[in-house]
């Protein structure tokens, strides 16, 4: 085959293509050509939700939901970015609509997230146990459980629930965060701080984690150490935080200063930390 008669044959498939596509639009019923077009903005708006653009495909679902109500998985995926972009209250109002034991586990895993959003963990804790019925390994839903059951008071009984998993998967950030949330709600301090150790190895930007190390410190007696740390990286404390080491760490040292000191030249070293420290914040 000649160069230009393989251009040809080549032209010709896309022209065929092309026709071929344009045949089947024109060809298919009304109804059955409505079902592609919203099949293709549903496509379209769950890229748009991959991408981060929750703005631009809220839109799209909202109006697929509406249209086409016998269509449960526009539903489920309207409540689902309505959930990522934190509209909670939105995300929960759709409930009405939903039957919700076909639901699958990422919608009630959404609702759950946006009852706990609101402030509702009494009704997060039904929804993520639903999820779990159905899905008893998920780990998104049993961390979903776990913090439900931390801000129902109930820490322990999420600690019992998280140990297990973190054991099976230890270098799983969320796992570790939502752990050390439970010691922390459950006061089992030292193990609150391993657990923010083990996360911060993983993953050493996470501002949160190493936030709640410093305060786990001077909670643990450590205070002149902890306003060190928050000395260094003073973006994650207000101006009154940083004060309230200052004044913690003052205490411990006028504390210790009458603890035994070999050297009488050494008794008052102390003190003059806890004066330095109060001055400074006074000023």
């Amino acid at each position: 085959m000649t160069l230009a008669s393989l251009k040809f044959s080549q032209r010709w498939r896309s022209c065929h293509r092309v026709l071929l596509l344009f045949f089947i639009l024109f060809t298919l019923p009304a109804a059955d050509a409505a079902t592609t077009g919203a099949a293709l903005k549903h496509q379209q708006a769950i890229q748009l939700a991959r991408d981060g653009q929750n703005d631009a495909a809220l839109p799209l679902l909202h109006e697929l939901s509406e249209v086409y109500p016998d269509r449960q998985e526009y539903l489920y995926d309207y409540i689902a970015v309505l959930s990522w972009a934190e509209r909670y209250e939105d995300a929960l109002a759709q409930r009405p609509r939903l039957h919700l034991p076909e639901a699958p586990v990422y919608v009630l895993e959404s609702l759950g997230r946006a009852a706990r959003g609101v402030g509702k963990p009494a009704q997060a804790l039904d929804y993520y146990r639903m999820a779990v019925q159905h899905a008893p390994d998920r780990t998104d839903s049993i961390i979903g459980l776990a913090k439900s059951l931390t801000e129902l008071g109930r820490a322990k009984e999420a600690v019992d629930l998280l140990q297990p998993l973190s054991q099976r998967r230890p270098a799983d950030s969320a796992v570790l965060e939502a752990l050390a949330y439970a010691y922390q709600n459950d006061q089992r301090w030292f193990e609150a701080l391993a657990a923010y150790n083990r996360l911060l190895a993983i993953q050493p930007a996470d501002r949160e984690a190493r936030r709640q190390r410093i305060l786990l410190t001077a909670r643990l007696g450590a205070a002149p150490l902890a306003l060190d740390m928050a000395r260094d990286r003073p973006d994650l404390f207000s101006a009154n935080e940083l004060d309230a080491l200052a004044i913690d760490a003052a205490a411990k040292y006028i504390r210790w200063n009458d603890l035994y000191h070999p050297l009488p030249a050494e008794r008052f070293e102390d003190t003059d930390r806890a004066i330095a420290l109060l001055d400074g914040t006074i000023r």
